[in-house]
């Protein structure tokens, strides 16, 4: 399963909670990771929101980025503790 997946076809905005949830994250975390502007959000008065289509674009973002070939990860670790 994607963690995106529960978001198809969702229409209203998420709340702080629920993409803390989303992502296994504190809210706190999903304040930080908003105000770093490493998580696409906005304002609604004063309360955090964010698109269902963005957080599902940023997660496939995260996900693609930290995908390793078949065999490469042992081989990055290698490398780093050297």
């Amino acid at each position: 399963m994607h963690l995106g997946d529960d978001l198809q076809g969702r229409t209203t905005a998420l709340t702080v909670c629920e993409v803390a949830k989303i992502l296994s994250v504190s809210e706190r975390q999903v304040y930080k990771l908003a105000a770093l502007d490493e998580l696409p959000s906005f304002r609604v008065g004063g309360a955090l929101r964010f698109d269902p289509a963005a957080i599902t674009t940023w997660i496939d973002a995260a996900e693609a980025l930290h995908k390793f070939p078949p065999g490469r990860v042992g081989a990055v670790s290698a490398r780093r503790r050297a």
